[in-house]
């Protein structure tokens, strides 16, 4: 079929990210330009995949892997589709979209990782447990001005999709850290069809994998226990221009 009129419907949502991110499929990238590989226009080739899997639960993944088994071919996955490389989908792949997955948004006051109490790796904090359907707009109507929560720098990116599979900076890290060091363990889907969970003790290798290896290497992450700490102040310092001063803005730039 022709890929531009494949991807046509995701037009009509112009640049809204809410709309963009829900709309064909999954087919949508967040930078319409990013619908070709590497967001490169010049190229002119559509990076688009095969067949699109609306996953909202563990056996919609699991029968996606065995479909992509049977049938030799690549799996991508994506929430949202805020990748600037493009690199949220594959050119000829089965996608699994994970915008429709559960959302869970469940807070618990204290929640243990499975090391013992001994053990060096031990953790013990109040998180919230993130589905793989959430972005941080989710999160943050979820802890509301009850914690405070390490969040990525726009409200409709995926909370545990590739922003923190690829390290997640965020404007408190300086504070508490980058986006993996909040999660206490993840849940996957490994391509086998099994459900693991994976933290400092138990399949210890893929939790430090998982913790800046890129999102979807190492299987399809579908929850994850994430810090919240107490509200604190934050001080914020905005610098804003004036339309008419945009001229001396990129001459200066």
């Amino acid at each position: 079929t022709n890929k531009e009129q494949t991807y046509f419907p995701c037009y009509s949502a112009d640049s809204n990210a809410y709309a963009i991110s829900s709309l064909n499929n999954g087919l949508c990238m967040h930078s319409h330009a990013c619908r070709y590989k590497f967001c490169n226009s010049q190229d002119a080739k559509m990076n688009l995949p095969l067949y699109s899997v609306d996953a909202k639960n563990h056996t919609d993944i699991i029968y996606a892997f065995q479909y992509a088994k049977e049938n030799d071919l690549y799996v991508s996955v994506k929430t949202t589709g805020h990748s600037y490389t493009g690199s949220s989908t594959e050119e000829g792949s089965l996608l699994v979209w994970m915008h429709n997955y559960e959302k869970d948004l469940t807070i618990y006051e204290s929640f243990q990782n499975s090391c013992p109490a001994s053990h060096e790796k031990y953790v013990e904090h109040g998180v919230i447990s993130i589905g793989g359907g959430a972005v941080w707009d989710d999160v943050i109507e979820a802890v509301k001005d009850n914690y405070h929560v390490v969040t990525g720098g726009g409200r409709t990116v995926s909370a545990i999709g590739g922003w923190l599979q690829g390290g997640g900076l965020s404007f408190s890290s300086r504070k508490y850290g980058i986006g993996v060091d909040q999660a206490i363990d993840f849940e996957v889907v490994l391509t086998n069809g099994t459900v693991v969970t994976a933290d400092a003790c138990t399949n210890s290798d893929l939790y430090f994998a998982l913790r800046g290896g890129g999102g979807g290497t190492y299987g399809v992450v579908t929850k994850v226990h994430y810090k919240i700490y107490p509200k604190t102040a934050i001080t914020v310092v905005q610098y804003s221009l004036l339309a008419s001063d945009y001229g001396k803005y990129w001459e200066f730039i």
